[in-house]
């Protein structure tokens, strides 16, 4: 297509041309390819499909000493490589091959260019922030905690897809996807199924099996373990403990990072029953439940002033289904079936469905052995 908008046939590739243009003889263009390497830079005269002749003929002196004096400036101009025609040599081939003298240029393409644009990132990125430790790393971008290893509070799915990230980046920062080293909990039933994320760690301790109140979702347990081996900071990942603001607010007492939101952000959402009150009170839309006619006391003065919900003691208590006839007059009040959760722990294996009043009994016992036991003094 010209740069005029409109299309132009090209004449046909000249056959002598392959001994003419370095580069067809070795292979390393196509007779396709000198559309785009001369593009717009057709000599002025009629198309092809013209009647017409070129206005400097094929074979002329002034057609090839003009054709190289404009050349030479683009060439050093931009570092492009000149495609070779036969000048001063007469005939339809000599004709032919004026048209394509030209610069071998590079491809402008939108995708070549992002290509190339992503090519020159990644060097930039390794040039400028690779490092070769942990330790450089925080001293260079000024940290103040140097994290080398870390005790997964979890297991399964959530502790493989932690190893296998943070190992990626390590790889990428450090050229060492060891740099930094893992410590999983093992459980009796973990280890007789020979989970996946046991032969990734590096370390793993022997804890106790059954309900994951037992170990998982065990805060004093985890926080124990962070003390023992010891290790710089704990990941939770999701379920189990990693909803209770009780672990970052021990982890920090000892001095160990938690790799997740703070204890405050914790006690705002992380318990089930307060948090749906709080989207209640701000008429966010739920689903029906044990509380859904509760809301916090909120005036339009707090609103502006963007201060705090507090929810209080006796509203919360309202929300919670304390026994089994409390659970069941609130089924009946939403309708079966009915999903049973425990406000806080558990995680997705604490959920359970009754399907008819008939099975309600059962599944609020199951439920409610998820729920975190208390530690007495």
């Amino acid at each position: 297509m010209r740069r005029d908008g409109r299309f132009l046939r090209l004449p046909p590739f000249p056959p002598n041309t392959r001994r003419a243009v370095p580069g067809l003889r070795e292979g390393r263009l196509s007779p396709l390819s000198h559309v785009g390497l001369l593009e717009g830079l057709l000599p002025p005269g009629p198309s092809p499909e013209g009647k017409g002749k070129p206005q400097a003929g094929p074979g002329s002196e002034s057609s090839c000493r003009e054709t190289e004096a404009a050349s030479e400036p683009l060439l050093s101009s931009s570092g492009g490589r000149r495609v070779e025609a036969l000048c001063g040599e007469g005939g339809e081939d000599g004709a032919e091959l004026n048209w394509f003298q030209g610069l071998w240029r590079p491809s402008m393409s939108g995708m070549h260019l992002v290509k190339r644009g992503r090519e020159q990132k990644k060097l930039d990125l390794h040039r400028d922030f690779t490092v070769a430790s942990p330790a450089e790393f925080v001293t260079r971008f000024g940290g103040n905690r140097v994290i080398e290893k870390v005790l997964i509070a979890n297991n399964g799915i959530a502790a493989v897809k932690c190893m296998r990230s943070i190992r990626r980046w390590a790889y990428e920062m450090f050229r060492n996807e060891r740099a930094i080293r893992f410590v999983v909990m093992v459980t009796p039933e973990d280890l007789k199924a020979n989970a996946e994320y046991i032969k990734m760690a590096d370390q793993y301790v022997p804890v106790p099996g059954g309900p994951n109140n037992n170990n998982y979702a065990n805060v004093e347990l985890i926080v124990d373990i962070s003390k023992r081996i010891p290790v710089q900071a704990v990941w939770a990942g999701w379920g189990h403990s990693s909803e209770n603001p009780k672990l970052p607010e021990l982890l920090h007492k000892h001095g160990v990072a938690f790799l997740g939101p703070p204890g405050e952000a914790m006690w705002a959402l992380g318990d089930k029953v307060a948090s749906t009150i709080v989207a209640q009170t701000v008429l966010i839309p739920t689903l029906p439940w044990s509380g859904s006619d509760l809301v916090a006391e909120w005036t339009e003065e707090e609103n502006e002033q963007r201060r705090t919900i507090t929810v209080p003691l006796e509203t919360y208590r309202r929300g919670c289904v304390k026994d089994v006839d409390e659970g069941l007059e609130a089924s009946e009040r939403i309708g079966y079936p009915v999903m049973i959760k425990a406000s806080e722990g558990g995680g997705g294996k604490g959920i359970r469905i009754a399907d008819a009043a008939e099975e309600f009994p059962a599944r609020f016992r199951q439920v409610n052995k998820t729920k975190p036991k208390k530690k007495t003094q």
